[in-house]
C-alpha cells in the first residue's frame, strides 16, 4: 500500500509539473499579445485605402506619325537695280520725266527737210552745173575718150553742154555718153540723188568693197552730218579754179 501510495504521489507531482508549464506558456502567450496591442495603441489603426487614379494625372502615351515635310518651294533670286537706295524705296517710285529740249527754229527746218528727202526717190536725171565729167563714148574719137570736162549747162534733162579742160573745147553730150568723176579724198564733191541731192561735201573715206563712199556735208542746213555708203554714181567732183 506504501508502495502504491508512493506512485499516486509521483503521479499527482508529474501532472502538477506538466500545468504550471502549459500555464507559463500561456503567460507567456498572454504577454507577448498584450505587447502587441499596445504598440498597435501607440501605432494608430491602419486604415485601409483604395487606391484610385487621378484623370488629370494620366499619362498619355501618343504615337506620332512622321509629317511629310511640303516641297520648298524655288526661291527666285530678284535682281535689285544697282540705282536703287534705301531712301527712294522709302519715298516711293520716283518717276523720271523726259524733258525734251525745245528745238530752234532752224533745227526744225532742218529735221523737216531731212524727213522730205529721206521720201524723195531717186531720179533718173543726174546731171548738175558746176561738176565734173568724164566722157566713155568712142563714138567722138580716140581724142575725146576718157576726155574730162565741167558742165556748164543742162538741158532736156538728160542732156549737157560740156567744156573740156584741157583743150577749153565745147560739146554737146547725152548723159548716156558721160560719167561722175570721183575725187582723192579732202576734196569737194556735190551729191547728185538722194537724200542730200545738191549739198556740197568733203570726200571722207572710199568704200572700195561697196562702192560707196563716206562724206561730211559742208555747206546748207545740214552742215557738219556725216554721210555713209552714198554710191558712186550720186556723187561728182566739184569743180574749182584751184
Amino acid at each position: 500500500q506504501l508502495h502504491s501510495g508512493k506512485n499516486q504521489a509521483v503521479v499527482s507531482t508529474q501532472s502538477t509539473g506538466a500545468v504550471d508549464d502549459e500555464e507559463r506558456q500561456e503567460r507567456i502567450l498572454r504577454e507577448q499579445m498584450e505587447r502587441a496591442k499596445a504598440k498597435d495603441k501607440d501605432v494608430g489603426p491602419s486604415v485601409s485605402t483604395e487606391l484610385k487614379r487621378e484623370e488629370d494625372s494620366e499619362e498619355k502615351i501618343v504615337f506620332a506619325m512622321p509629317k511629310t515635310l511640303p516641297a520648298k518651294k524655288k526661291v527666285e533670286p530678284v535682281l535689285k537695280n544697282a540705282l536703287q537706295t534705301d531712301s527712294s524705296k522709302a519715298a516711293g517710285t520716283v518717276k523720271v520725266k523726259k524733258v525734251e529740249k525745245k528745238r530752234s527754229a532752224i533745227e526744225e527746218l532742218m529735221a523737216e527737210n531731212e524727213a522730205g528727202k529721206k521720201k524723195k526717190k531717186k531720179k533718173d536725171g543726174w546731171l548738175a552745173e558746176g561738176i565734173v565729167v568724164k566722157i566713155v563714148t568712142k563714138d567722138l574719137g580716140k581724142d575725146f575718150f576718157k576726155s574730162k570736162g565741167v558742165v556748164e549747162e543742162v538741158f532736156d534733162t538728160y542732156g549737157a553742154k560740156v567744156k573740156l579742160i584741157k583743150s577749153g573745147k565745147k560739146l554737146k553730150l547725152d548723159q548716156s555718153h558721160l560719167e561722175t568723176v570721183i575725187p582723192s579724198v579732202g576734196r569737194k564733191v556735190l551729191i547728185l540723188n538722194g537724200a542730200y541731192e545738191g549739198s556740197i561735201a568733203i570726200l571722207d573715206k572710199l568704200n572700195v568693197e561697196k562702192f560707196s563712199v563716206s562724206l561730211t556735208i559742208c555747206k546748207g542746213i545740214c552742215k557738219g552730218r556725216s554721210v555713209d555708203d552714198v554710191p558712186y554714181e550720186d556723187i561728182s567732183k566739184l569743180h574749182t579754179n584751184d
